[in-house]
Order: structure tokens, then C-alpha cells, then sequence
């Protein structure tokens, strides 16, 4: 599981955001839980609508576990694949590359933590 902030973690699970960054590592790869926290980026919101991506309202989008994707690779982001190292959401300095999203029918309500965390 891993607590990513909203309006990150309704991109990811939708599948438009395919790098999320961090500033560690992991050598973990497999599936992840996407958990939507319950602070929310206000200036990633007022980003991600001056870049025309369309976002419901914060105080409309639910918390908790909403989602998974697959943690494929994980690398600093001077070391991106070429058809990455453009992709709108590689910033770093560690690049979480993921794929297969998959969105919840229904969240499920819980807590955050730091760190990649068991439900």
C-alpha cells in the first residue's frame, strides 16, 4: 500500500499518471494499493487544470484505498527509459514507473502511513 496525495492518486489509478515520485527507493516491484490521503496537493489541483486536465472537486473525490496499479521499475529519474524521460509527471529525483491501473468500484475507508505500508 502507499499513500499518494490527491490529485496524484486518482491520476494514477485512472491511469494518466504513470510516474510517481518520491524521494526513496525500492526494490520491491509487483502490485500496489493506491491509498488517496486525506490532505490533498492544492497547487498540483490549480497545475493539473492550467495543463486542461480535468479534475472533480477535492472535496468530491473519496479517500481511502481507491485502487492498484503495478510497480514495475523503480529508478532515479536521470535513468527514465527515453519514452519516459519527457512524461509530464517525471519530476524525482525517484521515479516509481507504474502500469495497469486498476480503480475501485467502491473506496475503502482507512488510514495513511508513510512508507509502502500492509492493510
Amino acid at each position: 500500500m502507499l499513500t499518494v496525495r490527491d490529485p496524484w492518486a486518482h491520476l494514477i489509478v485512472a491511469g494518466e499518471k504513470r510516474i510517481e515520485n518520491r524521494t526513496w527507493s525500492t526494490r520491491y516491484r509487483g502490485p500496489v494499493w493506491i491509498h488517496s490521503g486525506a490532505m490533498y496537493d492544492e497547487r498540483a489541483f490549480d497545475w493539473c487544470r492550467g495543463k486542461g486536465i480535468e479534475l472533480p472537486d477535492p472535496d468530491d473525490l473519496p479517500g481511502g484505498i481507491i485502487g492498484q496499479v503495478e510497480l514495475i521499475d523503480c529508478v532515479p529519474v536521470r535513468d527514465l527509459p527515453t519514452k519516459l524521460h519527457r512524461h509530464w509527471s517525471a519530476e524525482g529525483p525517484v521515479c516509481w514507473i507504474v502500469n495497469c491501473p486498476e480503480r475501485l468500484k467502491t473506496p475503502i475507508d482507512c488510514r495513511g502511513k508513510l512508507g509502502l505500508w500492509r492493510f
